[in-house]
């Protein structure tokens, strides 16, 4: 019985091993997936108008991701994600750019103030 353990113990080293290098590959691919999406999202995303932004995104959801394949249910959660949550985000954007024009603020006064939220010049200052 001692040999069948150790021929056993020795035919799972390399499932082992290739188990470890796929999971070193997924990571990398998370990686890169990651910094693309953020790449997007702060040279492209950012940089369209706003409220204009969630119909690009729905575009870019439900339709070049093919998301129309998830039938009424994928329908309902990209139109909900993209014209409720990300249209409310540009509003409040849009607000929080009104009420610093309008107050002569800075846009990081008006979250302290409003929001209560202090946030710093530059990521170096707390």
């Amino acid at each position: 019985s001692f040999i069948l353990i150790v021929i056993a113990a020795n035919k799972s080293v390399p499932n082992t091993i290739a188990h470890f290098r796929a999971s070193l590959e997924s990571e990398k691919t998370n990686r890169l997936k990651t910094e693309r999406k953020r790449w997007l999202k702060e040279n492209i995303y950012f940089r369209v108008p706003l409220f204009i932004r969630p119909f690009l995104y729905w575009n870019y959801r439900y339709i070049l991701q093919v998301g129309f394949l998830d039938g009424k249910k994928g329908f309902i959660y990209h139109t909900l994600h993209a014209f409720w949550y990300r249209f409310l985000v540009d509003t409040k954007i849009y607000q929080i750019q009104q009420l610093a024009k309008k107050n002569n603020q800075t846009i990081q006064e008006v979250i302290k103030i409003h929001y209560g939220i202090k946030i710093a010049d530059n990521f170096n200052n707390n």
